[in-house]
């Protein structure tokens, strides 16, 4: 089977390169805020390839053409811009963004251009099909044909990598369209990006008779190269987290797998395998708090507010002197392909790393591909940010295939594959109540009282145990309350809203910490739910208070506290009848009147000036003793 050699000038441009002092971008604190959902136009250079009466004699070579302008406006077939949350940083030489770390860290290329010039005559410079496949140097995999678009990256500004190739762009199904996104390696660790647009275009300048029959059209042709060039790194990122940063953990052991069988299974090295006593590199995990194992012993890393869980390589080796042995490279694999993660065949390049996450409803996402990964790693010269990781199960595999320079030049296939997962240490949820109109309203508190309903957002903690009990709040024949349970269940934190109207008690669970947590929120407009929301009583003491008919519940739930009718003083009339007694016995006679007018006065004063609860007990007492007097 084919395969394209890592050649060695290539691998003398890498070696250089290392050597090499990285592109420094100057930037100072002032920025201008992009919309995440607004296009910012890219300034970039056009070169211009006259060709006069030929065709195809040019590969869009720079150093070939006979004129270039920038700024671009006017010399440009249409306009290159991006799109994502982030803000344009002044100064330096080259345009750079600082992508938000809140964000999804994704950046958006689009071309757009005239539809128009799609149709123009052909006496004016249109659009004409390139046959050729190299682009500066570059062999692409199809012809050009109406324009074709190259996205090259690099990580230090030196050593590119041309990740995506599209041919025939300029076409009326094409127009206007988006056509690259970044991901989160590249702007996590700084990346360069440059895109290149090529083209040919072709005017008829007049037509002759050939033999008095044929028409002979004449035509000019002219290629046009447009180059636009800017850097991208999410903000935020350059914290005190190294590699070295504790708790850290290796993960990963490298295994042989069958050549060219889509690096499905593994088996350990034995001593006549090349790659046997060294490894490529390593990857290390780190920025967590704590971490367990789950039941098939794969480690679960537990992050808090504030852990940024991230995942590292360090790359060991020269990948065109493996082990210093310059015969041993890294190949590059152009059939390659991923049986496990049913990625097709394509060029894996100089490595490729795989990483899949399958989120807490158990579906598997798309994995992301990162081709040529070592060689993006000899080119950056450091230790590589893979992805800052939420929670979730991930599964990580970095395939290689390594080219032992002898006679007959023998492949071997390797990969490096392991499972992890994240999850928050936290165990807590937040409820946010409904509006009437059903959208999301203010946060609550255990306790409170929502009138249409809430949702509960477990802020990220996909994993937690919840379960809902819900009981409806009902009233007896003895006017008591009495709570009727309606069903006790698990919660779906992604679908439930709660409207109905009862009482609901919550038990959330981390089961990797064991930590539990209980909430209880109110919703309905029952005059008893809402009293006992808003009021500092339990059901029982609501329950005492109505039997001894010491407070009332209006139909809005408030509650109030009875005015009792005062007892009356005793007359002068039912003094003067009372039978005369002893001295003594007129003087208790006497000395017990005083008391009660004595407390009746003090009962009437206090009705301005004190609470709820002292005005219901200073009647009674003032009863007490009436009723004392009146026995005497």
């Amino acid at each position: 089977m084919f395969r394209k050699v890592f050649t060695k000038s290539f691998a003398t441009v890498l070696i250089a390169s290392v050597l090499s002092t990285a592109i420094v971008v100057t930037t100072n604190n002032l920025s201008t805020n992009a919309s995440p959902d607004e296009f910012v136009e890219i300034t970039g250079k056009v070169f211009e390839f006259d060709e006069g009466t030929k065709k195809n004699s040019s590969h869009y070579d720079e150093s070939t053409a006979t004129a270039s302008y920038s700024p671009v406006k006017g010399h440009a077939f249409g306009t290159f811009s991006v799109k994502g949350d982030m803000s344009q940083l002044p100064g330096g030489n080259i345009t750079t963004f600082k992508v938000s770390r809140d964000s999804d860290q994704v950046v958006t290329f689009s071309y757009r251009f005239d539809e128009k010039k799609l149709a123009l005559p052909e006496t004016e410079w249109h659009i004409r099909e390139d046959d050729s496949k190299n682009v500066g140097g570059i062999n692409v995999k199809d012809a050009i044909k109406n324009g074709a678009i190259l996205v090259q990256t690099s990580l230090d500004g030196l050593n590119w990598v041309t990740s995506t190739t599209l041919s025939n762009i300029f076409t009326t199904d094409k127009f206007n369209f988006d056509f690259y996104k970044t991901n989160d390696i590249q702007l996590i660790n700084g990346c360069f990006f440059r895109v290149i647009v090529v083209y040919e275009m072709e005017q008829l300048v007049g037509q002759s008779k050939v033999l008095w029959v044929f028409n002979k059209k004449e035509n000019k042709y002219k290629k046009y190269k447009e180059v636009y060039t800017f850097y991208a790194k999410t903000e935020g990122n350059d914290s005190d987290l190294k590699i070295e940063s504790e708790p850290r953990m290796e993960l990963g052991k490298k295994v042989a797998t069958p050549l060219d069988k889509g690096f499905d299974g593994g088996k350990e090295l034995d001593q006549k395998d090349p790659h046997f006593g060294w490894d490529i590199g390593q990857f290390v995990i780190n920025g967590y708090s704590s971490v367990t194992n789950d039941s098939n012993d794969n480690h679960v890393f537990l992050k808090n507010v504030g852990d940024k869980v991230t995942l590292w390589f360090r790359l060991y080796q020269d990948i065109n002197n493996l082990n210093g042995d310059p015969k041993l490279t890294i190949n590059e694999d152009t059939n390659g392909y991923d049986k496990h993660f049913e990625v097709p065949p394509t060029n894996f390049k100089h490595g490729t790393l795989i990483i899949q996450y399958t989120d807490s409803q158990n579906v598997k996402h798309a994995p992301i591909i990162y081709t040529d990964f070592l060689a993006a790693n000899v080119s950056r010269k450091a230790n590589t940010k893979v992805q800052l990781f939420e929670e979730g199960d991930y599964e990580v595999s970095l395939n290689y295939e390594i080219m032992h320079d002898t006679l007959v030049d023998g492949f071997t296939n390797y990969k490096i594959a392991f499972k992890f997962s994240i999850r928050n240490g936290n165990c807590m949820v937040f409820p946010f109540e409904l509006r009437e109109d059903g959208s999301r309203g203010s946060e609550l508190t255990t306790g409170s009282y929502a009138k249409h309903g809430f949702v509960l957002d477990a802020a990220k903690s996909k994993y937690l145990l919840v379960n809902v009990k819900k009981s409806n709040l009902v009233v007896g024949d003895d006017n008591q309350l009495h709570l009727d349970q309606r069903y006790d269940r698990p919660v779906d934190l992604f679908n439930d809203k709660f409207t109905e109207e009862g009482i609901y008690s919550f038990t959330f669970t981390n089961k990797y910490t064991g930590k539990e947590g209980t909430k209880t929120i109110y919703v309905g407009t029952n005059k008893y739910i809402v009293a006992l929301a808003t009021s500092p009583y339990s059901i029982e003491e609501i329950n005492k208070l109505i039997a001894e008919n010491k407070i009332q519940i209006d139909a809005a739930g408030n509650i109030s506290v009875p005015t009792p009718t005062p007892t009356p003083a005793p007359s002068e009339t039912t003094e003067s009848t009372t039978p005369p007694e002893t001295e003594a016995s007129t003087e208790t006679s006497e000395s017990t009147k005083e008391t009660v007018v004595e407390e009746t006065t003090q009962s009437t004063e206090s009705e301005g000036t004190k609470g709820t609860e002292e005005t219901t007990n200073t009647p009674t007492e003032t009863t007490r003793v009436t009723k004392k007097t009146k026995k005497k």
